[in-house]
């Protein structure tokens, strides 16, 4: 009897050998390929975002770095150069002090000679006259009352000589004294650069040489302009100009509007007069009905209208704070909600040109202004409130922006009745155009042509 389980040696040999070697090698050729590899190019792959986002993060800091550097230097320059202003201020302050004293104490010299004068004068008139006395007293006692008158009568046309003397000595010392004044203005010291002084005449100088030849030819046109008004009789009389500017001042915006125009009323008015009188020489002849008034009046009504007369859109005012990157608008929000001040936050983080006013925009006009500051800006105003506020928003540009409304007026649209004279005016205007334009254009120019301009000195 054999044990089953034992083979003979032939069994063994006819089984296939395993090689063991073979089967180890594989299972470490699996472990390295479907486990250390995987984790060494994770890590790799790990460590390049690593490195990429270092990267970026230091580009966005250099980026930071060199907006708050140029910020800082246009701030140096900024302050610089109102130092500079300010000493130059200074300085023309105090040579404007010191002309006006040398001024005065001319003058109180001229007046002291002046009084002089006068004193000289009377006490010679008075010797003058007592010596005549002396010697009509000499004469009446000697020679009578009848020889007195007689010899009163003589003597008359010397009287008449020596008041023409002293009158045109009073008015040729006068002329004197203005010319003196004029020629001490014309040559009085505005600035001094290292002691080298620039004078007012060397300013009327510059500025004719620049301007001058601009200046005149305005003002012959608009002369030219006004006597071809006058041929016509179209020049706006006062009392058309009055009850005008009547009209035109009871609008709370009048005055508002004139002050930001940098004009007084005067000027104003001088102004509103050409414009009147252009208005009468146009619409010469010319009516418009009610249905035609109130189509103008609905044209410049509309709200889609740009160019609207009598609609005025919504005016917001916005602060902004406008940053080269997220991370530092999340910064400045964080700092906004913790209490900070907008402006010194957008001065801080702001790469706007804003940010040297604190943030503060502009006003501007919600759908009429081509750029509203940043494109894109117009949209967020349009949505926003007073005292509500946004951000961070990214908008065209590639910048990041804080945006908190700080004013709004609302839209409006003045009624019919209110503007119904403006409205009949601008209305016979556009009519009158269409009719007359063409005719008055050919006829000043005709007129131009004819004008007989003489020009005598060069400045």
């Amino acid at each position: 009897m054999y044990d089953q389980n034992e083979q003979t040696d032939d069994q063994k040999a006819d089984e296939p050998k395993v090689d063991t070697q073979h089967l180890t090698d594989r299972w470490k050729a699996w472990q390295r390929d479907d486990g250390e590899e995987p984790r060494e190019a994770q890590a790799r792959e790990r460590q390049a975002q690593a490195e990429v986002r270092r990267k970026e993060t230091a580009e966005e800091k250099r980026a930071r770095m060199l907006a708050r550097r140029e910020m800082r230097e246009l701030a140096k320059a900024e302050r610089e150069e109102r130092a500079r202003l300010r000493r130059e201020e200074r300085e023309l302050a105090k040579a404007e002090r010191e002309e006006r004293a040398r001024l005065r104490r001319e003058e109180r010299e001229v007046a002291r000679m002046q009084a002089a004068t006068k004193r000289e004068i009377v006490r010679d008139q008075i010797a003058g006259i007592v010596s005549n006395v002396r010697k009509s007293a000499a004469v009446m006692r000697d020679e009578g009352i009848g020889a007195l008158v007689r010899a009163a009568f003589a003597r008359r046309w010397v009287v008449a000589v020596s008041l023409l003397i002293l009158v045109g000595a009073s008015a040729l010392a006068g002329a004197l004294v203005m010319r003196a004044r004029h020629r001490s203005y014309l040559t009085a010291v505005l600035v001094a650069v290292n002691g080298k002084t620039i004078r007012r005449d060397h300013l009327n100088d510059e500025m004719h040489r620049l301007y001058g030849r601009q200046v005149l030819d305005s003002l012959v046109q608009r002369e030219l302009r006004h006597q071809f008004l006058e041929k016509h009789g179209a020049v706006a009389s006062d009392r058309q100009v009055d009850e005008r500017l009547r009209l035109e001042a009871q609008s709370p915006e009048f005055m508002p509007v004139l002050q930001k125009a940098g004009k007084s009323e005067a000027e104003y008015r001088e102004s509103l007069a050409r414009v009147l009188s252009e208005f009468n020489l146009i619409s010469k002849g010319v009516t418009v009905t009610e249905a035609e008034m109130r189509r103008f009046y609905t044209e410049n009504a509309d709200p889609r209208n740009v160019r609207a007369l009598f609609h005025t859109p919504e005016v917001v005012t916005l602060a902004v704070i406008g940053t080269a990157s997220r991370a530092d608008a999340d910064q400045a929000r964080k700092a906004l909600d913790a209490g900070g001040d907008w402006a010194t936050l957008a001065r801080r983080y702001s790469v706007d040109d804003s940010a040297q006013n604190g943030g503060v925009v502009a006003p501007f006009a919600v759908g009429r202004s081509l750029a509203a500051h940043a494109k894109g800006l117009d949209a967020v105003a349009r949505r926003l409130q007073k005292g509500e506020q946004v951000g961070p928003v990214r908008l065209a540009g590639g910048l990041w922006w804080l945006v908190r409304c700080l004013d709004k007026q609302p839209a409006l649209t003045r009624p019919y009745d209110e503007v119904k004279e403006t409205v009949r005016i601008l209305a016979t205007a556009a009519k009158g155009e269409q009719v007359n334009g063409a005719r008055v254009a050919a006829e000043y120019e005709a007129f131009r042509k004819k004008a007989n301009i003489q020009t005598f000195m060069s400045r």
